[in-house]
């Protein structure tokens, strides 16, 4: 039996018969006799490519003798479909159509990753295998602050995020499909992995009060606190939110790109915030009209560490108990919850907090199921009375 690993000198050109079947024993992993033995490729040039498998070498042999030859008479446009040949205009694509910049860039790194990993040609019947082993075991490097890569050190995506690069990676074998690029959608069976339902990590309306009562205002954390639970802020735009962006007459908050302390907008969008009447009286109280940013810090502003032990601290002057998933980033999630539950409207929260998409809004109804009761007396308007809870 000729050696799999070297061509066939009898085989024409163009033509390569692999045995699968030895390929597997050679590497020590068992035999299917389900599967087809024999895979027959034609290439052509390096750019033409076709490939199919076989029960009978003879069979392929003369399948791939036969279309190799219609492809050099040009009866075949059978041809490789390499990811990074269309990359570049598949980005274009999506630029035109006006889509973020933050799905642009998570489509890049997602096609550059197959194409780094193995998963190259989408006319390759290999190739929806070698992307599910990539894609279903992604994971992510831990970096330091410097953003060199700690050694060792991997992070366990969540389910939702690998199925976004699925998404990702399904979206271009489609388009690729679509204008003739591929012989067929091949990431169409490709399946999403489960997602486990997890309630949002939001505060009580007891620890709420606590948490914003004026004795607290001593407290270096206290003021990023109330802008994260008034404003529905992240954590770094509370933290690079500049005096020159509260606009008092016309009762808005300008979340815009800040400058010089090292964070960027999530998905690059800027956007306008309801200033909430009793946002207005502390930040009147507590802010520096002078200073540059809102809120005073005397350390780099992207530091993510010491935001979450100065909520701790906080946390235990307002006399709270500490529970799992309570972080800096619930204050968030209490403001989307209350003012779903506030105001029902989901656009509106959309677009108030910078969500891409109303998927992400809408699971923040089952949180807000806690508030109704403390919210159906509120006045009919779009700000939060949380002295009045």
């Amino acid at each position: 039996m000729p050696d799999p690993r070297k061509k066939d000198p009898t085989l024409p050109r163009g033509v390569t018969i692999e045995d699968q079947w030895e390929k597997r024993r050679r590497l020590g992993k068992p035999v299917n006799p389900g599967v087809r033995r024999y895979l027959a490729k034609a290439l052509i040039g390096g750019t033409k490519y076709k490939s199919k498998v076989f029960d009978k070498r003879r069979d392929a042999i003369d399948w791939a003798t036969a279309t190799v030859a219609r492809i050099q008479a040009g009866l075949d446009t059978g041809r490789c479909c390499l990811v990074v040949t269309y990359l570049d205009e598949y980005l274009s694509e999506l630029k035109s159509r006006r889509l973020s910049e933050g799905y642009i860039r998570q489509a890049e790194d997602t096609l550059q990753l197959l194409h780094n990993n193995g998963a190259k040609d989408l006319n390759n019947p290999s190739f929806i295998h070698t992307a599910k082993l990539i894609l279903y075991n992604k994971k992510a490097l831990k970096t330091n602050r410097d953003g060199s890569v700690r050694r060792q050190t991997q992070l366990k995506l969540s389910p939702s995020t690998i199925n976004r690069y699925i998404a990702q990676a399904k979206t271009f074998s489609t388009w690729c499909s679509d204008n003739g690029y591929a012989n067929r959608d091949v990431l169409a069976p490709l399946k999403k992995l489960r997602e486990v339902k997890k309630n949002k990590p939001v505060l009580t309306v007891s620890e709420l009060k606590r948490l914003l009562n004026d004795e607290n205002s001593h407290h270096s954390f206290w003021l990023m606190t109330c802008l994260m639970c008034y404003l529905g802020l992240r954590c770094g735009e509370a933290a690079g939110l500049r005096t020159a962006d509260i606009l008092f007459e016309e009762e808005i908050v300008r979340v815009c790109m800040p400058d010089g302390h090292g964070m960027k907008l999530k998905w690059q969008k800027e956007r306008l915030v309801p200033l909430q009447p009793e946002l207005a009286e502390i930040l009147r109280k507590q802010m520096d009209p002078k200073a540059k940013y809102v809120v005073k810090s005397d350390r780099p502003r992207k530091d993510k560490t010491k935001w979450r032990t100065d909520f701790d601290q906080l946390l235990r002057l307002a006399g709270i108990t500490k529970r799992p998933g309570l972080s800096p980033h619930s204050c968030r999630h209490t403001y989307i919850s209350l003012m779903v539950a506030h105001t029902g409207d989901m656009r509106k929260v959309q677009k108030s907090v910078g969500h891409q998409s109303i998927v992400t809004t809408e699971k923040y109804a089952e949180s807000a199921d806690a508030y109704y009761i403390f919210v159906k007396d509120w006045p009919k308007d779009q700000y939060l009375h949380l002295r009045n809870l």
